[in-house]
């Protein structure tokens, strides 16, 4: 889980990035610890992956702070805590794991002004 992309960075098109980042406010909901365990072995159905077990142990370690989870229109869903500053992402193709990984320091900037504006805090 060390690899970082910076998917709220400014990239080749402005307008790519203005759609993940009105697409990602627009689905930020709270999610509670149960659904996000859910979505771990959904995403991991094979419980012997690490990935499976460092996500796990990722939620288990925030269970006191209020979650937030939305996903761009590009299909890059992540989970947010507010109170912590810490996220991680995880990018889908059908039900294929694209890519995993912890939130970068300017995504979790970003992440963090959408919810102060759509008040997640």
């Amino acid at each position: 889980m060390n690899v970082e992309p910076n998917y709220f960075e400014p990239t080749d098109s402005a307008e790519l990035l203005a759609r993940r980042k009105d697409s990602a406010r627009h689905t930020l909901r709270t999610v509670f610890p149960d659904e996000l365990h859910a979505l771990v072995r959904e995403l991991f159905p094979d419980e012997m992956s690490p990935f499976a077990g460092a996500f796990s142990d990722f939620i288990d370690e925030h269970r006191s702070e209020t979650a937030v989870r939305g996903e761009t229109s590009d299909g890059i869903a992540f989970v947010y805590y507010p109170r912590s500053n810490r996220g991680m992402w995880c990018l889908r193709a059908g039900d294929t794991v694209q890519g995993v990984g912890l939130l970068g320091e300017n995504d979790l900037k970003a992440v963090s002004e959408l919810c102060a504006l759509a008040g997640h805090f």
